[in-house]
Order: structure tokens, then C-alpha cells, then sequence
């Protein structure tokens, strides 16, 4: 199969999970919103945000680094694979220790026993990444869908089913462990018949992948910071229910565009990093992509920023009227926030313009 042929298969499947993960999200959402109290939902968003922040680093940008290499050894992989498993034990032990005062800072001390829980998925994630990476690196969009579908349905049917007994922010978070747990065993079943790590390790042979890493890295941290200081901000001065519906909106008007985008972006990044010497085709191509990221998501947002006052109560309650104007504002923010990606500079090794841009 051609890369071309590879890439437009890559588009398809990675369509069809995106958008089915996206729905399941959104409805999973509305369920939580609707059944348990605007606190509840507040400590699971606010939750949620901060491990975000470990999740970013505990990966370190190694996976994009494993795509970005046109060739990679045993010894790198091995290395790698070991040194993400590390970095996930530092991060959860990290986040365990740190989880009182973070909750002290943010004047919520209902947070720490849920950030103890959420930590416990850095022992578990690592373990899966590696091989999403491979399966990524040579376009294997069908079964990563198929694993991350099925895992997120279990963590969806956990959660909903769960919910209606014990409307607690907890309930959401142990279904987000078993969403963890089941896409790590399925990407750990398939990928070690493509790869077995061994136990080597040598960190000089991973200096490339952790330069490049260290840079995506740095760019995720300032986009985490971009996006999710305010919630944190909201979260100390007013508490947590505000943050929460600061949260709900955010995600209903800003996160399905960036999520959706990537369906175009994943697929594209190892079939750019494949033409990363051609420095012209890989400008066209990119300027192709950002018309097509605002011909889909200009006309949604658009429309969504319409019908907010009949669209939040429907779907989520009366008790969550105070945020249709932050929704229709989050609206505009989330059309010119669109087409912010590092995948191009990232794909031709070149991680560090992203991140100064």
C-alpha cells in the first residue's frame, strides 16, 4: 500500500474513532452534569485538569519522538520504553506527595483524595504508549481505533452505570482508571507481536529523542497553560462549582474542535515526517491543511454560538444557565484558537519552532 493509500485509510479509521470517543465523551458528560451537584462536577473537572499536567509530562514527548525517526533501533525503543515506565512511577509518586498542598493552594481539600486516585494511572499508562507509538509510526489507524473505542466504552459504561448510584466525582475518576487499564492491556496484547522490549537501557543512545522531546514538551506546557490556568484560577477564587461550569462550557465549545483537528493532524504527522526533506511540500501541505481545519469547525462553533440559550438548558439542566455566555464567548475564543498545531515543525525534526512560535 502506497503512503498516500496508507494516509487516506489513516484519515478514515482515525475519523470514525475520533468521532465516536468524541460522543461518548459528550454524552458521558452530560450524564455527570445533569445527575450530580455542580461540586461534584467541579472537583472531577478541576481533578482532571491537574493530571492532565502529569500526564503531559510523564510522557515527555518520547512517543512523537519514536514517530519522528525514520529509523530506530532496539536499544532506542528498549531505552525509551523503560524510560517512560520511570517517568510514569516518579509522576505518580510525585502527584500522590503533592496532592494535599495542591489541594491546600486551590482552598478545596475535598481535591487531594481524588488526585491520590487519578495518580495511580502513571503506574499503568506507560506501559501502552510505546506501542501506540509504533502502531502510529507505520499508520496503523484501524487497530489503534479499535483499541482506544473499546477502552473508552469501558470506561463510559462504567462510569454512567456507576453514576446513577454514587453521583460522586470519584465514580467518574475509577472509570477513567478503567479506561487506562483496558487501553493499556489491548495495546500491550497487539503491539508485543510487533515489538518486545527488552532490558537494555542506555540513555546516550535516546540524547536525539529526549532534545525533541524536551521541546514538545515545553510546547504542551505552555498550551496546558493556555488553556487550563483559568480553571485553576476560577477553582481557588471562586471554588470549585464555578470552575466546573467554566469547564462544561470550555469542553462543549473548544475541546471537540481540537479534538476533531487531530483526525487530520495524527494521520498527517508521520506521513509529513516521511516527506520531512522536502521542505516545499511539506509548506504546501501544511497551508492545505489549516483550510480544511476551518472549513469543518468555523460553521460549528458559529452555529452553537447561536442557539446557547436554548442549547444548555436542554442538555444539561437549568442549574448550568450561568454559563451560556462564557459558551458563546469560549465559541469565538475556539475559532481563532483553530489550527494550532506543532505536528508540521515537528515533523521535520524541527520540535524547538513550535514551541518559540
Amino acid at each position: 500500500m502506497s503512503l498516500r493509500q496508507k494516509t487516506i485509510s489513516g484519515a478514515k479509521w482515525s475519523a470514525i474513532a475520533t468521532i465516536i470517543i468524541i460522543s461518548l465523551g459528550l454524552i458521558q458528560m452530560t450524564v455527570l452534569a445533569r445527575i450530580i451537584d455542580n461540586h461534584q462536577f467541579g472537583l472531577l473537572t478541576v481533578s482532571l485538569v491537574i493530571i492532565a499536567l502529569a500526564d503531559t509530562i510523564s510522557d515527555f514527548g518520547i512517543a512523537n519522538s519514536i514517530i519522528q525517526r525514520k529509523t530506530i533501533g532496539d536499544l532506542e525503543l528498549t531505552t525509551l520504553y523503560w524510560l517512560n515506565v520511570g517517568l510514569g512511577i516518579v509522576v505518580c509518586v510525585a502527584m500522590y506527595l503533592l496532592s494535599d498542598f495542591i489541594a491546600g493552594v486551590l482552598h478545596n481539600p475535598d481535591l487531594a483524595p481524588l488526585i491520590k486516585t487519578l495518580s495511580l494511572a502513571f503506574i499503568v499508562i506507560p506501559h501502552g504508549q510505546q506501542f501506540r507509538a509504533l502502531m502510529q509510526k507505520d499508520l496503523e489507524f484501524n487497530k489503534i481505533g479499535m483499541i482506544e473505542t473499546t477502552s473508552v466504552l469501558a470506561g463510559f459504561t462504567f462510569t454512567v452505570i456507576s453514576a446513577h448510584y454514587w453521583p460522586l466525582a470519584l465514580t467518574a475518576i475509577l472509570g477513567y482508571l478503567v479506561n487506562s487499564a483496558v487501553r493499556t492491556l489491548l495495546f500491550g496484547y497487539v503491539g508485543r507481536k510487533i515489538y518486545r522490549p527488552g532490558l537494555h537501557f542506555s540513555l546516550a543512545s535516546v540524547s536525539t529523542n529526549l532534545r525533541f522531546g524536551a521541546w514538545l514538551t515545553a510546547d504542551s506546557i505552555v498550551n496546558y497553560i493556555n488553556t487550563n490556568l483559568s480553571t485553576l484560577v476560577l477553582a481557588r477564587i471562586l471554588g470549585a462549582s464555578v470552575a466546573g461550569g467554566y469547564n462544561l462550557a470550555y469542553n462543549v465549545a473548544v475541546v471537540p474542535p481540537m479534538k476533531l483537528n487531530p483526525i487530520i493532524t495524527r494521520v498527517l504527522f508521520p506521513a509529513f515526517a516521511k516527506i520531512q526533506d522536502d521542505t516545499e511540500k511539506l509548506r504546501v501541505n501544511f497551508y492545505k491543511l489549516l483550510s480544511v481545519v476551518g472549513i469543518i469547525n468555523f460553521p460549528a462553533l458559529l452555529g452553537l454560538m447561536v442557539v446557547a440559550n436554548n442549547f444548555v438548558p436542554l442538555v444539561f439542566g437549568e442549574k448550568w444557565n450561568s454559563i451560556i455566555p462564557i459558551l458563546q464567548l469560549l465559541c469565538v475564543v475556539g475559532a481563532v484558537a483553530l489550527g494550532r498545531q506543532p505536528d508540521w515543525f515537528a515533523a521535520d525534526g524541527e520540535s524547538a519552532r513550535g514551541y518559540q512560535l
